[in-house]
């Protein structure tokens, strides 16, 4: 057993095979923070890594210490718990890995709801309620475009920015709309945001590219009738690990905590058991870029409220990403929040989004009110 005692909050953490990868202090006085786990030059200087006079034991082969958490309670009063830092997946034959990372097949109906939502999305355009702003570019790539939907005649709206799954190869905005009427008839604006795919872009581009279309909206946003101060991100699968990674800072500190909340559905937010994947065929992500966009391996760059959402009927890969979100992200977080749903699996929980009087509704109408 290894033990590891650390005395910042720049935590190096053992990878899943054992080694120990990322610097030590002498790497936190220049000035430069790495991702936990990263190996060094990996990484560009970024920001300076909080200081703190916590200690903490990290242990082969799975990295985990004994800490209080308690989601969302206030420091002081949480109860002890034992974390897993990272998502363990090297015991899972490839057959295995790639089975949990193929949501579609234990899903009731995947294209039923894909249909659907494309179905709704498409009839925004007739309701006469509605202004809809179609492919406004951020960009001069053919999918760097989003669409915005909110109701006639309202100004100083909150927003719900919404960025689609499909480990980052598939999916449209045009599937993104679903939730936009019930948001618009509760006196919300909604964007549907798009982005190139893979294996056309790398996955740094494409955060790079949701980063674009944020500082892009947020630009414009008195055009639509909405408040640039209470844009809420909600991102599905792959969208949720781009929302996560804008926390994070990777697509720039200050877009971080320009957002009023993040809802995070169903995401992957530590990308090696997916770099080990049917998933990275296309996507050819290096061990090194796996770890430096693993939001994860990384601290929230600002104290907003986040909420996770799974579905209690989705593969136990999917729900190990969220729940080791939610606990790492706990210390550091004020408001943040997991629902397991029962019943829901990997696309129809996109439904609770779009039902007003769930708790997901409810979190994100807080977020927009600035609570």
């Amino acid at each position: 057993m290894v033990c590891v005692s650390l005395l910042h909050r720049h935590v190096q953490r053992p990878h899943p095979l054992g080694k120990v990868f990322g610097e030590d202090a002498l790497q936190r006085f220049r000035g430069h923070r790495r991702p936990f786990g990263c190996v060094a030059r990996t990484l560009a200087p970024r920001r300076r890594p909080r200081r703190g006079g916590l200690r903490h034991r990290i242990f082969h082969p799975f990295p985990s210490w004994t800490k209080r958490v308690s989601l969302g309670a206030p420091r002081g009063s949480w109860q002890a718990k034992r974390i897993t830092m990272r998502v363990p997946y090297t015991r899972l034959n490839r057959a295995e890995l790639d089975r949990q990372l193929s949501p579609s097949q234990s899903a009731k109906d995947f294209t039923g709801v894909l249909a659907r939502h494309a179905a709704e999305t498409a009839s925004l355009d007739a309701d006469g309620a509605l202004r809809r702003w179609r492919d406004v570019a951020y960009g001069p790539g053919a999918r760097q475009r989003y669409d915005v939907t909110a109701p006639k005649g309202a100004a100083g709206l909150p927003c719900l920015a919404f960025i689609h799954g499909g480990f980052w190869q598939e999916g449209s905005k045009a599937w993104s709309g679903f939730a936009a009427r019930p948001f618009a008839q509760a006196g919300w604006a909604h964007v549907g945001l798009g982005y190139t795919l893979a294996p056309e872009a790398t996955l740094s581009e494409i955060v790079d590219e949701i980063a674009a279309a944020l500082i892009h909206l947020r630009a414009h946003a008195v055009e639509y009738g909405i408040d640039p101060d209470r844009i809420v991100l909600v991102g599905h699968s792959a969208g949720a690990h781009l929302a996560a990674a804008i926390l994070t800072g990777l697509g720039g500190e200050p877009l971080a905590g320009a957002m009023a909340g993040y809802v995070l559905v169903s995401g992957v937010y530590d990308l090696a058991p997916v770099a080990a994947s049917y998933v990275n065929d296309k996507m050819g992500l290096s061990p090194g870029e796996a770890e430096r966009l693993s939001p994860l391996l990384y601290w929230p760059a600002a104290d907003r409220p986040v909420h996770l959402l799974i579905g209690a009927e989705e593969p136990d890969a999917f729900r190990q990403q969220s729940e080791a979100l939610a606990l790492l992200w706990g210390r550091e977080l004020r408001r943040i929040s997991l629902t397991r749903c029962p019943g829901r699996d990997h696309f129809d929980i996109l439904d609770e989004l779009a039902r007003p009087g769930s708790e997901s509704w409810i979190r994100i109408q807080r977020m927009g009110q600035g609570g």
